[in-house]
Parts: C-alpha cells; sequence; structure tokens
C-alpha cells in the first residue's frame, strides 16, 4: 500500500472520530463525480482548516486573490483531506502573526536564524502562494493576462524572509509535500504538444544557473516530478537575488513525509541514482546549500507549541497527520 493510500485510511479514520468536525462533515464527500470516505461534502470544505485558524486562512486568500487547490467552492480550500496545501495551512498558518514561534519552528533546519522579518505586510511573518512583485521566469498567465497565485505558474507555498546571525537577509521558499505520489514519465512536452523548456531555457543556460547543465546527460532529465518542480524554484530563488539586491541569500526548503517513500525515490533515468532524489538533485547544483529537505515529523513538536491553546492545535496536528509525536 503507496502512502497516498494509507493516509486515506487514516484521514478516514480520523474523519469519522474527531471532534473537530461537524455531523453533517462526517459525511462522504464529492470527488470528481465519485462520493469518497476521505473527503468533506462541498459545504463543509470550510472545515478542513482547524478552527483556529478557519477564518483567518479563508479570508487571508480572498483578499489575496490566492487560489485553492483542486477547491470546488470559490473562496473555500478544497474538500480533499489530503491535500498539501490544506495540511500547510493548518500547520503553518498559526505561525503567520507570530514571529518568534516561527522562528523556533525554524531554528533545527537553519540553526543561524536570529529573527523573522515581516513579508507582504507589517506584522505578517508568512506569505502564502507566493510569487512575489516580479513575473521571474516570464511565465505566461494561465488564465486571463494577470498572474494569479497558486495557479498557472511558480508559485512558493510560503515564503519567510528571517535575519541570520551574520545580519544576512535571507528568503526561505518553501513547498510543503504530504501524499504527493508523481508518475514516473517526463513532462516535458505539455498536453498541448508546447515545450516547457521554452521557458526556463534561458535560465538554465545563464552563467549562474543554479543547476550545472554539464553535469547532465541531457536537459529532459530534469523533467520529472519533483525534480522539475524543485528545478523551477531555484531557477526563482536565483532570479529573486539577482533582482533584490536587499536580500543576501535565498533557500529553496521542501518539507516532506519521513514515511512517503515513493516521493523520495528518483524517477528520472538519466539522473545519478543517490539515496533520494534531493540528494541526486543537489548532486548537480552549483550551490548545493540552496536546496534543503526536511521530514515535517521531525520538526513539529511541542517547543513551537508551549501554551494551552497551540497545545490543543498540536494535539489535533498529531492526530490528524501522525506529527509532533
Amino acid at each position: 500500500m503507496n502512502f497516498l493510500s494509507s493516509e486515506k485510511i487514516r484521514q478516514t479514520e480520523w474523519k469519522l472520530n474527531t471532534k473537530h468536525l461537524s455531523k453533517e462533515a462526517k459525511k462522504p464527500g464529492l470527488i470528481r463525480g465519485k462520493l469518497q470516505p476521505w473527503a468533506l461534502p462541498v459545504s463543509c470544505a470550510h472545515e478542513n482548516l482547524h478552527e483556529s485558524i478557519r477564518d483567518g486562512a479563508i479570508k487571508y486568500f480572498r483578499h489575496n486573490w490566492i487560489n485553492w487547490h483542486m477547491s470546488a467552492q470559490m473562496n473555500y480550500p478544497t474538500n480533499h483531506l489530503c491535500s498539501s496545501q490544506v495540511m500547510a495551512v493548518n500547520c503553518m498558518f498559526p505561525f503567520m502573526y507570530d514571529p518568534e514561534g516561527l522562528r523556533t519552528f525554524l531554528s533545527p533546519i537553519f540553526k543561524d536564524i536570529q529573527e523573522v522579518l515581516p513579508i507582504e505586510a507589517p506584522g505578517q511573518y508568512l506569505a502564502f502562494e507566493w510569487i512575489g512583485p516580479i513575473n521571474y521566469l516570464h511565465e505566461e498567465p494561465k488564465l486571463g493576462t494577470k498572474r494569479r497565485r497558486g495557479l498557472g505558474n511558480t508559485s512558493i507555498d510560503f515564503a519567510i524572509l528571517v535575519r541570520t546571525s551574520t545580519q544576512k537577509t535571507r528568503m526561505v521558499l518553501t513547498e510543503w509535500k504530504y501524499v504527493e505520489n508523481y508518475p514516473k514519465v517526463n513532462i516535458r512536452r505539455r498536453s498541448d504538444g508546447t515545450d516547457r523548456l521554452t521557458v526556463y531555457k534561458p535560465f538554465l543556460e545563464d552563467d549562474n544557473s543554479p543547476i550545472l547543465l554539464s553535469k547532465l546527460q541531457s536537459v529532459d532529465d530534469l523533467f520529472y516530478e519533483p525534480i522539475y518542480q524543485a528545478v523551477r524554484h531555484l531557477l526563482m530563488a536565483q532570479e529573486i537575488r539577482k533582482h533584490h539586491t536587499e536580500i543576501d541569500e535565498v533557500v529553496v526548503l521542501h518539507m516532506r513525509s519521513e514515511r512517503n517513500q515513493f516521493l523520495m525515490e528518483n524517477p528520472s533515468p538519466g539522473l545519478a541514482q543517490g539515496e533520494t532524489v534531493y540528494d541526486d538533485i543537489r548532486a548537480v547544483m552549483r550551490e548545493p546549500g540552496m536546496l534543503v529537505d526536511v521530514g515535517y515529523e521531525k520538526i513539529i513538536n511541542s517547543e513551537q507549541f508551549p501554551d494551552r491553546e497551540r497545545a490543543q492545535l498540536l494535539t489535533y496536528l498529531t492526530e490528524r497527520y501522525s506529527v509532533g509525536q
């Protein structure tokens, strides 16, 4: 049984037994035309978020015109209980206005963080589905002429700004992985036949590109997930560094599950096979330290949830996602 299948079972059991959902929400939910036990009814999709952050997160996404992935109801999260985006919001939105809590969360990953800095607005310390003020990778919007966060262009699950102990400003571009289960196929060509390489080729061939093309057998080796996504994040990181002199460093962080072993396998036949797919990506990078991957099970713990209210949230996250144990 793969991780996605086992988590569907976990989420179904949690759904039926938790006190955090209404009676109506415990009914099967419609996903792609079929009622599924591991989904909420569409009318209860808002209950996919913990009650302590629900209103704030929905308001933030609506205010910033952010797309909820797989949403069946405008301006509300998906009713799919195994959503990575929903998990990221459940785990991280509690730190939206809490720089010290966020610093504690990040400190096991980046030991040199001295302070978390505001981002996007005064008093706010996370920016979800961040695309920045510039179209860094010259991507065409998927719908219309205006870029939209979380839809049709490279979006970062959440971005963070910090000051390090050496007084450098670092941006952390974070991708949150949960049950991702990618087919091991090359995706260079879109379904309409267009070539994805066309957009990213100038950045890959740049003298300062984070990817060393000389270490590849073929550029096609980059067009397998999650490699392709990580590469776009790294290219975006390089462009941010180029366009924003006030940012000294940009690091790409992929948070993923220790239990999702399928995600850690390298699907690209041309890349050298190391211990994990992330090791293999770092092996073809100019600065391997720009890409960090961490299992969230090791990071989320009681140190970030010291008071009673936060402890109750940690219990919720532990029961639902098996973290903090």
